[in-house]
């Protein structure tokens, strides 16, 4: 089987195993994000081919057809017809590639997620993401300000110019918006079809008008023509953009019941449209010539005959223009509310945030359409800086990246390698020349004048000499405006039009333009400011409204990609977010634009703050909207928010303190008191409070609170007395100060982050004002500590110690821990660059670049504590030369102070290692119970050095072993050999297996790249029946067992960066199906036979070992691991006998006759003490070599040659290829 016919093969053919009963929604993994909530299921898969194809149609020629005939009496007749032919080949090959992409990456559904794949294995894929993500909204949104122009000159045709076109232009938003208002393109394939039959029936009547009344230019036909660099390249620009849908390809596809059906809708599309290009183009520039007007739907000769012609196409006008405006309102209504519960349930929420994202296109779009009134130069520009790359650039990059390595393996190979470097060659002389030619066009024609109520309709054809006939005084000729101004109301700046009472004295009609007359007077009310991009408004404050919970997305969106991993409770951000939320409660309305201005302060300026040691950076991104929810902790954010932004001089006007444009007239330095005050209420009835998520959201106000009120002064400008008998700071110590143990122990995401913000602000009051903290030391259980906050425990117990007993047994402890925590945890904090500092030019300090404020914040703080226990040590006083001890300990202290501690010296470049950290979030340090000492526990045995890393690479050797385990013996630690031969999936994976069992240097390319393409197809079949099937249940074991297999392969077996980026990306889908099959798990019971036994235990041993291979990744690639996952409560059988029985007898006679040894992660050493040395398989050697060492593994197996060469104790590091 060929490589395209395997990736075409359907979800049955490549194995997954189904189970016929109707699937129910409400089981799914990311419907945990919908609980509490029954709301309409949203289907997004119902296109067929043919309505794809329709859809696709009416999308494409409604705006591409109408410029054509001008592109034929620009370049000649057969230069316009070559181009036009070869554009069309072009743009459906680079269809069949974007196809072929998305086959490879079926979690693609837009450019954005296209070019993330791609920039994610150079650690740009967030920032690719974002540029090209947002660069397709823009392109269209420039379309559907294309697609109102044609309307304005539509209407104006049809009405002879009688209204302002402004007018028209707002009567086109409403129509626009109000066709957009359906959620999923299944209405509109439906209108696709009027669609399709307006344009083609508008443009032969206005072919056969032009051939029956040959009104001008018959006969003078040019066949080509010399041409400047701006007409030449407009022409080629104007004909690649009407071939230029492809920016809506994946939205199109994802919407498809079948996606392999998608070269029959391209075919259908091309076809189609290429014949009505020629045709329309070839007959109306013959019969009219060289005059043919654009849009060329005016070329007909008689006046009434035009109005029947546009309005026979005001269906296709609009439905392209409604096509577009859905692609890009999904687009950000994806970016807001993916993976929660409003994506694919029709909720008041995301009904409302629907709503107001498609006017808000609407709207931009408008302000477009009429800014830029100049067809054709508007259709040029868009090309040169968007379709360009679309529709021909990036499906030739796709390609490349795809095949990298193949280009040239076979004749067929070839010649795809040149087709498409002549795509990427082909979109990037179009955007660097077209762009050139396109501005050159616009500067040169940029007489007439945007937001113009002049008539915009080809009144007249196609003939200038009629246009001659006419007189300067007639009134459509020569017109003035009724005047508008933009009236501003007295709370907030949006702005409607009013008509003004006067109009101009030498206006005859009153037709004309606008006139702005501001009524604010702050400058920077309207100059932007780009530092958010598109996630606020950049010109005024974002009203309340946008705080909402629909704008989750909008947070989201500011922060570094991390999908998966980031939380036990779901795949993904959004499922964090719903879980942190809490059940009960409604939003907490914002009083007046002051409020939303704070809130936003908060988390553009303020959380970062909180968030310095937080990868996850739950203070910006779940803290707001949990505070939507608790007055409590809303009116902590407003105090400090007000506090601060009140002392800024920046913001200080003479009309108060404004805030981007947006004056605050109430806001003072005494209404953070107020806010304040608000709090302290409950903050009195922490004590008695039991809810733990009340108790938890009370830390997190105390911490904010108390975040200003230890750093600053009681505001002496303040106007509010504050109460004297309340001691803020009293109560805020004694609420953090009274967290017990019981309270870290639940373990809830919130008050995991709070404890580490009080824990750094406890050390820095503590150095202060000279006290031991006293806040509760981490639980015992805390053993995945990040390994920022490993630094911090470490420097709050070393401040403990030196407010303490200063004890000389507590030194040598805490230097023991300090060591350790230079050999195995600052490693990876380590400057990116470090230059000496210049003394020959007075520099003092040295250059030092850390990669994040993570890695600046845990290395200052370990700098303190060594400068504490250098100038504060006990040997010091019984050296031999106490002098010369003091001045040597001195001058240790004087180069820690020379490095870290200076801010000012250190660029922090905040997420350059944040985005690959974070790839794979996991933890393997849980069942670790002898593993690195705990940071909190002192006193405990700190073991050497080598054997903690041993023990790590140990398992990745033997995780490296299953692949060839399963080629050798059709079984592994996790898949049973009777399941291989009835799962179509896992024989996949054992012929993978056997693959990469055979590999040697020649062939391990092929081997590698096979390897991926079995994952790729295994992850695309999985993925389109769990997110888009309601009537499969899919058994998840089968591809959970054989995707790791194939993580195994690609991250352990390689030394190949390229498949092990593939694996980092594909992990999301491993951590989501585990999650999905952990629901699968049971108690330990007696078995009804053999066959349910085998399959229960696979499924523990399956889960178990998805944790085992993720968390060991992530320890040995970053030196430590900072996931938290549930690990304790896992089990599997460890008896060896009754796992790899070959019968149902073989299991029965091991079921009497040996100790079954099933054991439970956090008590393997007491369920399994009576086990001997044959008892243990793999999975059972594992642990035991995890949990005591190497040392003492080879001991407890007695010196067994065959045990010791069994289970790789003896042997190194495999071999890479």
């Amino acid at each position: 089987m060929s490589h395209d016919e395997h990736n075409s093969a359907s979800a049955q053919e490549k194995g997954i195993s189904e189970a016929p009963p109707a699937f129910d929604p409400a089981t799914r993994k990311e419907d945990a994000v919908m609980a509490g909530e029954e709301a309409e299921l949203i289907e997004y898969k119902h296109l067929t081919w043919w309505q794809g194809g329709i859809v696709l149609i009416a999308e494409t020629v409604s705006l591409g057809i109408l410029s054509l005939p001008s592109v034929l009496a620009t370049v000649g007749l057969v230069p316009g017809i070559i181009l036009i032919l070869v554009m069309g080949f072009l743009s459906t090959y680079s269809g069949l590639v974007l196809a072929e992409f998305r086959e490879a990456y079926p979690h693609v559904q837009n450019f954005g997620d296209a070019v993330e794949v791609i920039g994610t294995s150079i650690g740009m894929g967030r920032v690719f993401q974002e540029v090209f993500g947002w660069a397709q909204v823009i392109f269209q949104v420039f379309v559907m300000g294309s697609h109102l122009l044609t309307w304005t000159i539509c209407i104006n045709t049809l009405t002879g110019s009688s209204t302002c076109t402004i007018v028209w232009a707002v009567v086109g938003l409403a129509i626009f918006w109000v066709l957009n208002l359906p959620r999923t393109l299944k209405y509109t394939s439906w209108m696709s079809m009027a669609s399709c039959m307006s344009i083609t029936l508008a443009v032969l009547i206005t072919v056969g008008d032009v051939a029956h009344e040959r009104p001008i230019g018959s006969g003078s036909i040019v066949i080509a023509q010399e041409l400047g660099f701006t007409g030449a390249f407009l022409a080629v620009t104007n004909i690649a953009i009407s071939f230029s849908s492809h920016s809506c390809f994946f939205t199109v596809i994802n919407e498809f019941k079948e996606p392999k059906d998608w070269p029959k809708a391209l075919a259908f599309l091309q076809i189609v449209d290429t014949t009505l290009y020629l045709l329309a183009a070839i007959v109306i520039y013959v019969f009219v010539g060289p005059e043919v007007p654009s849009p060329a739907l005016s070329a007909a000769g008689s006046h009434t005959m035009r109005k029947v012609i546009w309005g026979i196409a005001i269906p296709t006008i609009v439905i392209a223009g409604v096509i577009y405006g859905h692609v890009a309102s999904a687009y950000i209504f994806q970016r807001i509310f993916r993976n929660t519960k409003h994506m694919i349930r029709r909720t008041k929420l995301s009904t409302f945030a629907w709503v107001g994202i498609t006017f808000g296109i609407w709207t931009l779009s408008m302000v477009i359409a009429e800014s830029i009134p100049v067809f054709n130069n508007l259709l040029g520009l868009i090309c040169a800086l968007f379709a360009s790359w679309f529709s021909y650039g990036l499906p030739g990059i796709f390609w490349l990246w795809m095949h990298y390595g193949n280009w040239f393996k076979d004749g067929k190979q070839t010649c795809r390698f040149v087709a498409n470097v002549i795509l990427f060659l082909t979109g990037f002389l179009i955007c660097v020349l077209g762009l050139w030619a396109s501005i050159e066009a616009i500067a040169e024609g940029g007489s007439k004048q945007p937001w113009s109520c002049a008539s915009n309709a080809a009144e007249h054809g196609s003939s200038a000499k009629y246009d001659a006939q006419f007189s300067g005084t007639q009134n459509w000729v020569n017109s003035s405006a009724k005047e508008f101004r933009l009236q501003t109301g007295p709370r907030k700046s949006t702005q409607r039009i009013a008509v003004e009472d006067q109009t101009d004295a030498g206006s005859p009609s009153g037709l004309a333009s606008i006139v702005v007359r501001p009524t604010d007077n702050y400058p920077s009310s309207t100059s932007p400011d780009h530092s958010f991009g598109p996630i606020f408004d950049t010109s005024t404050c974002t009203p309340p409204s946008a705080f909402s919970p629909s704008n989750t997305g909008h947070f989201q969106g500011s922060f570094p990609s991390q999908p998966f991993g980031s939380s036990q409770r779901g795949p993904s951000w959004g499922g964090l977010l719903h879980t942190l939320e809490p059940p009960q409660g409604t939003d907490v309305p914002l009083e007046g634009v002051q409020e939303a201005c704070l809130l936003r302060y908060f988390i553009e300026d303020l959380s970062p703050w909180f968030d310095l040691v937080d990868p996850q950076r739950r203070y910006q991104l779940i803290v707001p909207e949990r505070a939507r929810r608790y007055p409590p902790l809303l009116n902590a954010i407003l105090a400090m928010s007000a506090r601060h932004l009140s002392r800024l001089q920046k913001y200080k006007t003479p009309h108060g303190i404004v805030y981007r444009g947006q004056p605050l007239p109430n806001l003072t330095s005494g209404t953070a008191v107020e806010y304040m005050l608000k709090c302290i209420p409950v903050l009195k009835d922490f004590h008695t409070t039991q809810d733990g998520e009340i108790r938890e959201l009370i830390v997190t106000t105390a911490v904010i609170l108390r975040h200003f009120e230890e750093l600053d002064d009681q505001d002496s400008e303040s106007g509010t007395e504050v109460d004297e008998g309340v001691n803020f700071l009293a109560i805020l110590n004694a609420v953090l100060r009274s967290l017990t143990a019981d309270d870290l122990s639940h373990r809830r995401e919130l008050l995991n982050a709070s404890y580490w913000i009080a824990l750094r602000q406890e050390v820095y009051y503590a150095l202060l004002k000279g006290f031991a903290p006293q806040i509760v030391e981490p639980p015992a259980e805390w053993v995945d500590i990040s390994p920022a906050n490993k630094l911090v425990s470490h420097t709050n117990q070393v401040t403990k110690w030196l407010f303490s007993d200063k004890s000389e047994t507590g030194w040598r402890k805490l230097k023991e821990q300090e060591e350790y925590l230079d050999e195995y945890v600052t490693g990876r904090f380590a400057p990116i660059l470090y230059r000496p500092p210049d003394k020959v030019s007075g520099e003092v300090f040295p250059t030092m670049w850390f990669a994040s404020p993570i890695a600046l914040t845990g290395m200052q703080h370990l700098m303190i504590a060594k400068m504490i226990l250098l100038a504060e040590s006990p040997l010091l006083s019984r050296a031999e030369d106490v002098r010369a001890a003091y001045r040597k300990a001195e001058g240790a202290v004087r180069n820690l102070v020379l490095e870290p501690l200076s801010p000012a010296m250190a660029v922090l470049l905040d997420g350059l290692i944040n985005s690959r950290e974070t790839s794979l979030t996991f933890n393997f340090a849980t069942p670790l119970a002898s593993g690195p000492p705990l940071l909190i526990q002192p006193e405990g045995a700190i073991p050497s050095s080598g054997k903690f890393q041993a023990r790590t690479e140990y398992v990745g050797r033997r995780i490296a072993a299953q692949a060839i385990a399963l080629a050798q013996a059709g079984q592994t630690t996790f898949i049973h050999h009777s399941h291989v031969g009835t799962s179509a999936v896992l024989q996949d994976a054992l012929a993978g297996s056997s693959l990469h069992a055979m590999r040697n240097p020649a062939n391990a390319e092929i081997v590698r790249s096979e390897i991926s393409r079995r994952a790729a197809l295994l992850i695309q079949a999985v993925e389109e029946i769990l997110v888009h099937s309601q009537t499969i249940e899919l058994d998840l074991l089968p591809p959970v067992q054989a995707l790791l297999i194939y993580q195994a392969i690609r991250l352990f077996s390689t030394i190949d960066i390229t498949q092990q980026a593939q694996a980092e990306r594909d992990a999301k889908y491993l951590a989501s199906w585990a999650t999905r099959l952990r629901e699968k798990i049971q108690p330990f019971n007696t078995p009804k036979d053999w066959t349910n036994w085998v399959r229960q235990e696979s499924v523990r041993r399956t889960v178990l070992f998805v944790e085992v291979i993720t968390g060991v990744y992530t320890f040995l690639k970053h030196g430590w691991d900072t996931g938290e996952r549930e690990i304790d409560n896992l089990c599997f059988t460890a008896q060896a006998a009754l796992w790899e029985a070959r019968s149902a007898v073989e299991w029965e006679l091991a079921w009497t006759k040996y100790p079954r040894l099933e054991a439970t992660i956090s008590t393997f050493g007491r369920d399994t003490k009576e086990a001997k040395p044959d008892d243990f398989e793999e999975l059972g050697i594992i642990f035991r070599a995890t949990f005591t060492g190497l040392e003492a593994l080879e001991r407890w197996l007695d010196g067994d040659r065959e045990l010791l060469r069994r289970w790789g104790l003896k042997e190194q590091i495999l071999p890479h290829y």
